[in-house]
């Protein structure tokens, strides 16, 4: 039946009218509901949704454990960041998975990075159902750069660096946070204002230059034994160079711990 006719029924029938009239009489009668009618039926149909009132309960279930997951792990790979440098921002979920409803949830991260976007997948026992999620996660921590354009071979002075706020899990080759760990360092290149200071752009000064006279420390524990020798090459910290001791004039190779001092043990570094 169409509209045109369905009204044309209604109009034509005396049931219909009388029933539609005193129902009318009955509304005129509580003005107030009238008016409230239609507002009292929406918080009626929220009130009583179920599903309205699980999603929200799921979402916050659901986005407290991966915040939680997120923080431990980017804190166990940068524990010298602080929690509040940490942020982390979970995907809207969809709509099927905000219907849900779980008494057990558990998550598994995907994968072995714990920075950038991320995929982790959750699983419930009761009921038992599982999906997977996507999240970011963020890591901000003060970097030292270069203030100043740098020539390759110059040595890094305190006043061509500065610090500044960057997300730190976006830099794969590491970085320094205070500017006296690499004042004294050596340009590889010429560096840009601005560019992050790494092992990769500027190298550690030499702690032993060739032809000087280290001290060679040999043995472990509480018995060591130390000799003087020659430098037959220059070294950085943690490098390997060859020595020759002064007393028994034999070509060794040891580690450089410090400053004029090597040592024949790797572990010693």
């Amino acid at each position: 039946m169409n509209c045109k006719h369905r009204r044309l029924f209604q109009a034509n029938n005396r049931r219909y009218q009388y029933f539609f009239g005193l129902s009318a009489q009955r509304i005129k009668t509580l003005p107030f509901l009238e008016r409230f009618i239609p507002q009292a039926l929406i918080v009626a149909c929220i009130c009583l949704s179920p599903q309205i009132a699980n999603g929200a309960s799921i979402v916050d279930q659901i986005n407290n454990i991966i915040e939680q997951h997120a923080h431990q792990a980017a804190s166990r790979a940068h524990p010298n960041v602080l929690a509040k440098n940490i942020q982390v921002s979970p995907a809207p979920l969809h709509p099927t998975l905000t219907a849900k409803t779980c008494q057990d949830l558990s998550f598994q991260q995907q994968g072995q990075r714990v920075v950038g976007r991320l995929t982790g997948k959750l699983s419930c026992n009761e009921p038992n159902w599982s999906a997977y999620v996507t999240y970011e996660v963020a890591v901000f921590d003060d970097i030292v750069v270069t203030s100043e354009a740098i020539s390759r071979g110059a040595t890094l002075q305190s006043s061509q660096l500065t610090t500044r706020r960057a997300d730190v899990g976006l830099l794969k080759t590491g970085y320094f946070k205070n500017i006296n760990d690499v004042v004294g360092f050596t340009a590889r290149r010429t560096l840009k204002p601005g560019l992050v200071v790494t092992n990769y752009i500027a190298e550690p000064p030499y702690l032993v230059e060739k032809g000087d006279w280290v001290t060679i420390v040999s043995g472990t524990g509480a018995i060591k034994v130390t000799a003087t020798g020659e430098a037959l090459n220059s070294g950085r910290y943690g490098e390997q160079i060859t020595i020759r001791n002064l007393s028994s004039k034999e070509k060794i190779k040891a580690w450089i711990i410090k400053k004029g001092t090597v040592s024949t043990r790797k572990s010693a570094i």
